[in-house]
């Protein structure tokens, strides 16, 4: 799967309008978002002082404990380092590929890649107030694919090479 030039405009363009609110903030937002919307993934963070009993993580929260912020800030780093990645396929792969082996060291499910996609499309959404079937919406969510297949591939080869 590879994005037209037009998606990579897209992205690209919109990422000039994300990048006011700030890729640590764009992070904590995604972060929080995921722990509150697919509550399953909060079992991988409990090394973090994620709580798994409580209903809402707050924002407040995720800032105070120093582990979550610090994996929300990786988030908002990588979201920023894809948005800027697509015109370079090797920058890209290596990106995926990092990320890939860092997630099968932590254990981390091929599943729960599947709840992030639609949580970085609706915290884009609303931070640049578009609806869903925006193509700028549409354009990150064919680019999640491919972060995401990348991700994938890397996360299966390391797996099955016993890195």
């Amino acid at each position: 799967m590879t994005l037209s030039q037009a998606q990579v405009a897209l992205i690209k363009t919109s990422w000039g309008k994300l990048k006011s609110v700030g890729s640590k903030e764009l992070g904590l937002l995604i972060f929080q978002r995921l722990l509150n919307q697919e509550p399953q993934v909060r079992g991988v963070f409990l090394n973090m002082g994620v709580p798994m009993g409580e209903n809402e993580i707050s924002l407040e929260y995720v800032r105070n404990h120093p582990k979550l912020l610090s994996h929300a800030s990786k988030i908002g780093s990588a979201v920023a380092s894809f948005a800027n990645k697509f015109e370079n396929p090797e920058e890209l792969e290596a990106l995926t590929t990092r990320l890939g082996k860092a997630h099968a060291n932590s254990n981390v499910e091929l599943q729960h890649f599947e709840s992030m996609g639609p949580v970085i499309l609706s915290v884009v959404g609303d931070q640049l107030e578009l609806p869903t079937s925006s193509p700028v919406i549409e354009a990150w969510a064919e680019g999640y694919g491919v972060l995401k297949a990348g991700i994938l591939k890397a996360m299966v080869a390391h797996t099955s090479n016993g890195s």
